[in-house]
């Protein structure tokens, strides 16, 4: 492929679909000192830069390698493999690296690859990959969830059909408490389907999804373009449910598969039916506006769609350990907080409405349009842009309870470093620090009791002279903050003083971004664009001194 860069010094997006992902994946790494990564920024900040040339031993992969990569991590997903599955819990590790669990082995965004690589693949895998991809009802052998044959039954409601299998392994509970020959369980999804299109299609105005036609229709009874969701036995597998595609292009309708009774997931099963269905859902609608999108932008929103839907569940809180509110220095697009970065949604809802996201997917519409170029687009209607809002994003972060609703659920940012500062240790001396692409680190600086009032804190910040940002959080006694962005000069300098003592603060929190946009596209990696960052780990100086 080539290395594209666009003439506003963004790169362009991909127009065709996307054929590395799962090399990405390995090739990104999950360890942040090795990532490649720095934060966001404005257009107008930006140098207009050249066109790079290749880098050493950035040759695209091999696309047949990459479709039968694609073909095999998916299968072991579906075969339950250990620490895989969607929507899969991510611990704390107690490391800035971030390096646990993989959220990317995602099942939906794993069949989305094998789909889009298909025509990769060897004649002779082909046939393996579409039995992957067959609905459950589907004749034949299929490697995925399968029904017998006959035994697929469907109860329908105004926008779905909920298929169940009335005999073998994957057949669910069958209680039917008012007789009406329908499972109860049955009842429950389709009920809780419609609550789910009632709030984010007709509530926030995503796109619905593409009709299937007549796909999944049982004779006789026309059900044309009705949604199908397939209930099975995926918790087996770790799995709590996914979203298929069908067809070719770059929007393509699709099903569901969901688990048939969510009893082996820690969750209650009725809120793990409920946030299930509203993101995997959410992934159809995606699939209706495109599908080559950024899978950062994908996971981040479908997680957050969670939140808007049942609000009271909270179940995505578990993937906030790794994320970047926790860990600040992970890039916004970085595989490992794909599912945790729903937090930066949440973020943007704060101060703009629920109908932020919607603009968002508005403007990632076009297959020329990649995830960041999307946001800033749709934050620059809004008078701000993705470099200042990544910035508020890492000032809030210092102090989740005091921005967020829920907040003190929420883990706080892991400082980067922390002084208390005396007459006798009046400064935290010369930091230097680098700062990956679309990251950020915070620091702390508070006041020993023994200060007095005609104390003040002089800080200098010296950082990269585009693409930059500070952010400012003063701690006031009695738990009141105030916050507001620094301003740096051409040259990407500031410097300042505050009251520096107990009775006027009693910590000053400084964060710093790299906000950067520029991705060299196509290089096979699971970042924005698939590509490598251009501004990756820019060096930063940061100095704080006790005055009197």
């Amino acid at each position: 492929m080539s290395n594209r860069v666009s003439p506003d010094g963004l790169p362009a997006r991909p127009s065709a679909r996307p054929i590395a992902r799962v090399i990405g994946r390995a090739t990104v790494g999950l360890a942040l000192a090795a990532a490649l990564v720095v934060p966001l920024q404005s257009v107008a900040d930006e140098p207009t830069p050249t066109p790079e040339t290749a880098t050493p031993g950035a040759a695209a992969p091999d696309p047949a390698a990459v479709a039968i990569e694609a073909l095999e991590t998916a299968e072991d997903l579906l075969a339950g493999a250990p620490a895989t599955g969607t929507r899969g819990l991510v611990p704390d590790t107690g490391s800035d690296s971030g390096s646990a669990a993989d959220p990317t082995t995602d099942v939906t965004l794993a069949l989305l690859d094998v789909r889009q690589s298909l025509d990769d693949l060897p004649a002779s895998e082909q046939d393996r990959a579409r039995r992957l991809l067959s609905r459950p009802s589907s004749p034949g052998p299929t490697d995925s969830i399968g029904y017998p044959v006959g035994a697929d039954r469907a109860y329908c409601s105004e926008h779905f059909c909920v298929h169940w299998a009335a005999s073998g392994h994957h057949r669910p509970d069958l209680t039917d408490e008012n007789a009406n020959d329908v499972p109860d369980q049955v009842e429950r999804v389709a009920q809780e389907a419609e609550v789910v299109w009632t709030k984010e299609i007709y509530g926030l105005g995503f796109l619905p999804p593409l009709s299937d036609g007549t796909r999944g229709n049982l004779a006789p009874e026309d059900r044309t373009g009705l949604i199908d969701i397939y209930l099975g036995d995926t918790g087996a597998q770790g799995i709590y449910g996914y979203a298929e595609t069908e067809g070719r292009g770059s929007r393509l309708s699709g099903f569901l598969v969901i688990d048939d009774d969510f009893e082996d997931f820690p969750t209650p099963p009725l809120d793990s039916m409920k946030v299930t269905l509203a993101h995997e859902f959410f992934h159809l609608s995606q699939f209706s506006t495109d599908v080559t999108e950024d899978q950062w932008l994908m996971e981040g929103t479908a997680t957050w769609i969670e939140e808007q839907v049942h609000d009271d569940i909270n179940d995505n809180r578990q993937y906030l350990s790794l994320s970047s509110l926790r860990h600040q220095d992970m890039p916004l697009d970085h595989p490992d907080g794909w599912y945790g970065n729903w937090i930066f949604f949440e973020h943007l809802t704060k101060s703009y409405g629920a109908g932020i996201v919607q603009e968002i997917w508005h403007e990632a519409r076009s297959a020329r349009v990649f995830s960041f170029q999307a946001i800033q687009a749709a934050l620059g209607k809004h008078g701000s842009s993705l470099a200042d809002d990544l910035s508020r994003f890492a000032g809030s972060n210092t102090i989740p309870a005091k921005f967020y609703p829920e907040g003190r659920s929420y883990p706080s940012a892991r400082t980067a470093g922390a002084w208390t500062l005396a007459w006798s240790r009046p400064t935290t001396g010369t930091v230097r620090t680098r700062i990956p692409q679309l990251g950020s680190k915070s620091y702390s600086i508070a006041p020993h009791a023994a200060l007095s009032s005609k104390w003040r804190l002089r800080v200098t910040i010296d950082a990269p002279s585009y693409s930059t940002r500070a952010y400012l959080v003063l701690h006031r006694p009695g738990g009141v903050t105030q916050r507001k962005p620094i301003r740096l000069n051409s040259s990407g300098n500031a410097s300042f003083s505050v009251p520096f003592h107990r009775g006027s603060v009693t910590k000053v929190s400084v964060s710093l971004s790299n906000t950067s946009r520029r991705f060299s596209c196509d290089r096979g990696t699971a970042r924005s664009c698939e590509g490598v960052p251009r501004d990756s780990n820019r060096l930063f100086r940061l100095r704080a001194t006790a005055t009197s």
